[in-house]
Parts: structure tokens; sequence; C-alpha cells
């Protein structure tokens, strides 16, 4: 199993984290990322980052516990700290008695903060957006089949780049869809190159969206038609009718796909632009919709009886993905946390304590505001 093959951006400051615990290292040494761009960053996938930081976790600490799939069963106070049940699908159930710190970066979408009580607030109302993964299927050449193959595929693929890169500049040129009209139908996107793979993030004008969102319905619908009709000539029919959805839902995407990789391509061209890069022209692998916005829990931390709920990553605040400032929050974060363990066992831990929240409420700040910078540009009717 790949993982999860969405890339992140990561900017300078978050790279000198990295690289204090070995992570970049490893990065590098296994040939994982390209080296880092004009502005100092690098682009990875998250598997491939996850897959770093459990090496290092693992030789820094061969006893840590590393668990996927896990959920919590119960979380109780006895004693004055709390105990938690986790329920993992490959060990089974585990209990963790008189913890002193827990951590939540479970997602924004937390279980635990559901089951707790805590609240969020909407900062960004969602817009739909397309995560699409561009793979390299050429073969690595072994004989004169596989050389073939390859050149066969290359030069496919140089084909398509030419021929969408024209549709593009008719469009987006020459056209009245200009980039420096709101209302374009390519509203904003992101390409981020790794190793045999590219990685785009794309948002269209609201009509665009719309239309999107409206062929996936009729898909989903259809699916659920096809699902629930008994075999014979109806579930037939129903299939019929369901592959025609997919077609004409599939097309439409991968058509806004490959132009939004040109309009990628020219927003690199653009001076102060963030992180966007050009990259090689790779076929359409998969593709899925996300909603996105921005939020943020209203508390960062809860006292329990004597043991602190700490809430952090995406659990504590999202952003606008627009901005490529998600992830680089997550590491920045990891630092803060850092000094309050740090802090914690001496006679400081309020002092510790008021230090990080204050810390983790400058930096959402920051990049919320970020994040409305990034809407109004390329999403105005959704701020």
């Amino acid at each position: 199993h790949d993982g999860r093959l969405n890339a992140v951006h990561l900017e300078a400051n978050s790279i000198d984290v990295l690289k204090s615990y070995g992570i970049y290292h490893y990065l590098t040494e296994n040939h994982l990322i390209y080296p880092p761009d004009r502005n100092g960053g690098i682009n990875v996938r998250l598997c491939d980052l996850e897959k770093a930081m459990k090496a290092v976790i693992s030789a820094i600490s061969p006893e840590a516990i590393i668990d996927y799939e896990c959920t919590v069963d119960s979380f109780s106070v006895t004693a004055n700290k709390v105990d938690v049940v986790a329920n993992s699908q490959i060990t089974g159930k585990k209990t963790f008695n008189s913890i002193d710190i827990m951590v939540n970066a479970e997602g924004s979408k937390s279980v635990l903060n559901d089951r707790l009580g805590h609240l969020r607030t909407e900062v960004l109302p969602t817009v739909p957006a397309i995560a699409a993964i561009l793979k390299d299927d050429r073969p690595k050449i072994q004989g004169v089949k596989t050389f073939f193959e390859y050149v066969g595929k290359s030069v496919r693929n140089i084909a398509m780049k030419i021929y969408y890169h024209v549709i593009f500049l008719f469009r987006f040129i020459f056209q009245r869809d200009h980039f420096w009209n709101p209302q374009r139908s390519i509203a904003g996107a992101a390409l981020l190159p790794t190793p045999g793979q590219n990685y785009l993030g794309c948002g269209l004008s609201r009509r665009n969206s719309d239309e999107l969102m409206r062929l996936k319905r009729v898909v989903d619908e259809l699916q659920q038609v096809y699902d629930l009709t008994p075999e014979g000539e109806a579930k037939s029919q129903a299939l019929r009718a369901l592959k025609v959805a997919q077609k004409q839902y599939n097309s439409f995407a991968k058509y806004w796909i490959n132009l939004s990789y040109c309009f990628a391509n020219f927003l690199q061209i653009l001076p102060n632009h963030r992180f966007t890069q050009s990259g090689p022209y790779f076929p359409v692998h998969s593709f899925s919709i996300v909603e996105i916005g921005a939020d943020r829990a209203e508390e960062l931390s809860i006292q329990h009886g004597d043991s602190l709920l700490i809430v952090s990553g995406d659990a504590a605040a999202t952003v606008d993905p627009a901005t490529g400032l998600g992830c680089n929050k997550a590491i920045l974060e990891s630092t803060q946390f850092s000094q309050l363990l740090r802090w914690w066992p001496t006679s400081e831990k309020g002092n510790a304590l008021a230090s990080y929240i204050r810390a983790m409420n400058e930096s959402i700040e920051r990049v919320h505001q970020i994040s409305r910078s990034a809407r109004r540009i390329y999403r105005p009717d959704a701020i």
C-alpha cells in the first residue's frame, strides 16, 4: 500500500526542524525528494514523510509504540489522572493509565474532540477542490522491449503536454478567460513535483465547481441505484447508466486537471508566487474531490484532573491548502510542544503552558490571515 500519495511543500524553517531530527537526511538518502527549489523549499509525498518520521522515531526510541487504525474507546479520569482505552485493528485493545500529557492531533474531524464536546469555529467556508495524482507510468529500461515502451510513453507525454498547453493558451491568453479575470474558469492551482509523481491541487470557478459537484452527485446516486437493484435486466440498465455518468464525470475532471497543470506552470513564472513549480507531464493516475476551508478549535488545552490534553495539528486549526502552510504549521508546532515538555516537570508548569498557548494562537492567527488573503485572490465569493 502506497499510503497517502498527496504531496506537501515544506519551507526552509520546517526543513531546519527535519534536519535537526535526521528526517531530512533520510529523505535525501532514499531519493524521496528533489533538491530544494529557488526559495529553499522541498516537496515530499505524505507517505514518504511519514515513513521517514517513523524510521527516525524507531531509531531513536525502539520501544516507541507506532500504531495505525487506532481509535479511542474510552476516556476517563481515575485517581485524578486520565486513563485511555484505545482499540487497534492490528493489536487489539490497549489501556494507558495515569497519563500526564496527551496530545490530540487527530485531524479536523476529530472523534475525540467530538466525544469531549470541544467546539470548533469556522474561519473560511468550505469550497470543493480537486486533488490529483499524476504518476510516471514509464517502465524502467531493462531491455529492448522496455526501452521502446519507455520511448513511446515519453513521446505520448510530450504530445499531451503540447496539446493541453495549446488549449490553455487559447482559453486563458487569447480568449476572455484571462488569468487576471476574477471570473476565469480555474480559480487556482499548485503543482508539487516529487520523484516519479506530480501532485496537483486545483480549484475551479463557482460555475465549474457547481458542475463538477453535480456530476459527482449523479455518479453517487446512480451507484446507489445500481447497488440496490436486484440481478437482472434492470441491474444491467443501471450499470450502463452508471458507466455513462462516470465517463462524463471523469472526462470533465481530467480535462480541468490537465488545464490546471498548465495553469500551475503559468503561475510559476510570476514573481513572489509561494510554492508552485513547473513539472514534467505525467498521466492522471487518480483524483478526488475534497472540501477545503479553514477552522480552529475553541480550546487548545484542557485540564482533566492532573492530566493535560493538548490539541495540536489539524485538531487545533486547519488552514486553506492554497497557502501551503498546513504541514509546515504542524511541524513548527512540534518545537513549541518540545519546549512545553522540557518545562513541564518543573515548577514552571503554568508559565510553560501559557507560553505554549500564546505561541499556538499567534501561529494560528498568522496562517489564518494568509488563508483569507489567498481566498480573496482565488475564490472571493467564498470568504
